[in-house]
């Protein structure tokens, strides 16, 4: 998993005014909907009625949590979510618990960032090695990386360069495809076009 820091830096930044940071009600992450909790017993993430009751589980969905790649709290959230796992039920599939069902339990509401999110990494590389100053390109903070750590390296390199320059984006400027240029939604629909 590849995770540009310097852009998630940047994006964080006017959270540490916000009512849910000052109150350790703060997650942000790429959210999961209506996830299927797992009931056939062949599979590698099976949980049985025992584990999770099915009142548990409406229509045998998990609430909405976080994927397991990549959510960002604050201390304060932190404390309150390892307070809440001492006196909760434990469920194995950690990221539903911890960012589902303890999340809840506590009345937090996840800030989405699905938005920053990319789970190609062909989609990922094209597009972050695209990145500069000067023509808007579409922008993610994180995206896998099949444990590479000459991409990742490479990506960190980029998205440093990127942050020191504020390349034009979705993540450094508030442009966004409505209102770029001709030339610029030219470019974007191009790369759109080879990526997919």
């Amino acid at each position: 998993m590849f995770i540009d820091l310097y852009a998630t830096y940047h994006i964080t930044r006017p959270y540490l005014k916000d009512e849910r940071y000052k109150t350790g009600s703060f997650l942000l992450c790429p959210v999961w909907y209506g996830m299927k909790v797992m009931r056939n017993n062949t599979s590698k993430w099976y949980v049985s009625t025992e584990e999770l009751a099915p009142e548990e589980a409406p229509d045998d969905n998990y609430p909405e949590y976080c994927t397991g790649w990549l959510y960002i709290l604050n201390p304060k959230t932190a404390a309150r979510l390892v307070e809440a796992a001492t006196t909760n039920k434990f469920l194995w599939i950690d990221d539903a618990w911890v960012t589902g069902y303890l999340v809840k339990k506590l009345g937090i509401k996840h800030i989405n960032i699905m938005e920053w999110f990319e789970m190609r990494m062909e989609k990922i590389l094209l597009l972050k090695s695209a990145q500069n100053p000067d023509i808007y390109h579409r922008d993610w903070i994180a995206g896998p990386m099949n444990r590479n750590l000459e991409i990742s390296t490479a990506l960190e390199t980029q998205a440093r360069w990127c942050y020191q320059h504020k390349c034009k984006n979705n993540i450094y400027t508030n442009v966004t495809g409505q209102n770029l240029d001709e030339i610029n939604k030219i470019t974007n629909t191009l790369l759109r076009e080879i990526i997919h």
